[in-house]
């Protein structure tokens, strides 16, 4: 792949025009805001199945802040309007054995209120897991950093994207890792930007925790020549970053949607369908 530069830097560029439009629809910042004082809390992706609505997330302290009923808020990043309170919204997760993940359910006033800015991703757009062996991934989520208040009128959360490799170094021995939960993939804040061939200095990952991770396709010449915008798909939610060893780990999106299964029976029909990879 190193001798063929131009044809990458024209896949990223097709990556970028046909499908991170996409992406950025379906992804969500999720803000806090405990003393009067708005905060960037943590990244979403949307979702539906059978009539409901959620946002998947990181769990993370996300049930410490509801239940000191901390406000929360879910922004349509239109850059016109205020984020809209997740009043009635029914919270789901878990922090068990590595898997770091939550399904908000969404009432149906606060779903209409992201529509049509937004867009909920079906089941046929998302994978239980990756079992490639070297695939190419991509992350889209809002750091801290790049948001903050707009005008008294709205607030303003620039996404970060970056495209990534499974990480081939040594994991911190300490933390929890297991490849049936887990994936572990390289992310460095001095990154090459392959388009504009820059380097860019990227801010600390803090507000991305609960981002897509978004499995794009084999990292091969054959399989990028036959890449679509329909084949990238999510298949699991970001939850830590390392930024000694430079990766990022997240849990496969199997263990999100069975919060779902469990918690709403009458959805099993629609999630019980296995959708064949192109």
């Amino acid at each position: 792949m190193d001798d063929n530069a131009d044809f990458v830097v024209q896949f990223f560029a097709r990556l970028k025009e046909d499908c991170v439009p996409r992406i950025e629809r379906a992804t969500v910042p999720l803000y806090q805001i405990p003393n009067a004082d708005i905060h960037l809390d943590r990244t979403g992706v949307l979702y539906k199945v059978a009539g409901h609505h959620f946002i998947l997330t990181a769990s993370h302290h996300l049930q410490s802040m509801v239940e000191d009923n901390t406000p929360l808020y879910v922004d349509s990043t239109d850059g016109s309007s205020l984020p809209i309170p997740l009043a009635g919204a029914m919270f789901h997760g878990t922090e068990e054995h590595g898997r770091d993940v939550a399904a908000v359910k969404l009432p149906p006033d606060v779903a209409a209120k992201l529509l049509p800015q937004n867009e909920f991703l079906t089941h046929s757009e998302v994978r239980l897991t990756d079992e490639k062996a070297d695939s190419l991934y991509l992350v889209f989520g809002y750091p801290e950093k790049w948001s903050g208040v707009a005008t008294q009128s709205s607030v303003c959360s620039r996404p970060l994207l970056y495209v990534c490799r499974p990480y081939k170094g040594q994991c911190n021995p300490t933390a929890f890792f297991d490849p049936k939960v887990n994936v572990i993939l390289a992310v460095e804040q001095n990154a090459y930007n392959i388009i504009e061939e820059t380097t860019e200095v990227l801010p600390p990952l803090h507000g991305v925790s609960g981002c897509g991770i978004w499995r794009v396709a084999d990292w091969s010449a054959e399989e990028l020549l036959r890449w679509r915008p329909e084949h990238t798909c999510l298949v699991a939610l970001q939850h830590h970053w390392d930024p000694k060893r430079d990766y990022i780990r997240g849990t496969w999106l199997g263990y999100a949607l069975a919060l779902i299964k469990d918690n709403y029976p009458d959805v099993s029909a629609a999630m019980d369908l296995v959708y064949a990879a192109e």
